[in-house]
């Protein structure tokens, strides 16, 4: 069996000097609930605004390939888990790979229904929360500024029935009362989360 990684990817606003970050914590949460058989985890942190994200994303996908490439080469299973803008710095990433990914989670996604129909990604999640504001945001911005490529993706915005349709139904995990970060309340809920991307078990109802 081969080892298996996880690597984290933030959204915006995210500031790489704090120690408290969801991509922190995850790792630290991984870690310590994957022992004794323990799974390397990392985070993949930037930071970056809503209106100047769009400067170095390709940039930044490059260098989350780059770091793939070394997993590669380890023969490793490669696990991407991003939220927000970070989906969309994965879904770039997915069109630039010629290896296969082992599993994807797009948590409340800033990004554009994924192309990974060149069977690269062995299995890919969709979270979203019912009560995503940013959401309604990205899909306004996308309407007004995406024909200078400054909009948003609004995946994670979509209906449960609509992201059923073209995830499958054991892909989504829809949270009706769950805002853009809900999922990674310190708590109960980042540990229902932490619990879902280790263990997907199938999608909510």
């Amino acid at each position: 069996m081969k080892n298996k990684v996880y690597i984290f990817v933030n959204g915006i606003m995210n500031n790489p000097g704090q120690s408290d970050n969801w991509t922190d914590r995850a790792v630290t949460w991984m870690h310590i609930h994957t022992a004794p058989d323990v799974i390397p985890a990392e985070k993949f942190e930037y930071f970056t605004g809503p209106l100047t994200r769009r400067l170095f994303q390709q940039y930044r996908s490059n260098k989350l390939a780059r770091v793939l490439s070394f997993y590669f080469g380890a023969d490793f299973d490669v696990v991407l888990v991003g939220h927000s803008n970070g989906c969309d710095i994965i879904c770039r990433v997915l069109d630039m790979l010629t290896h296969p990914v082992k599993e994807v989670h797009l948590i409340s996604p800033a990004c554009h229904k994924p192309a990974y129909h060149n069977g690269l990604v062995e299995q890919l999640y969709v979270y979203i929360g019912g009560q995503d504001k940013a959401m309604k945001w990205a899909k306004l911005s996308e309407k007004l500024l995406g024909r200078w490529g400054l909009g948003y993706g609004s995946l994670g915005g979509i209906s449960r029935t609509e992201a059923q349709r073209l995830f499958g139904v054991s892909n989504v995990n829809y949270e009706p009362a769950f805002g853009h970060s809900t999922w990674f309340e310190k708590g109960p809920l980042f540990d229902m989360t932490m619990s879902s991307i280790l263990n997907p078990e199938g999608g909510s109802e």
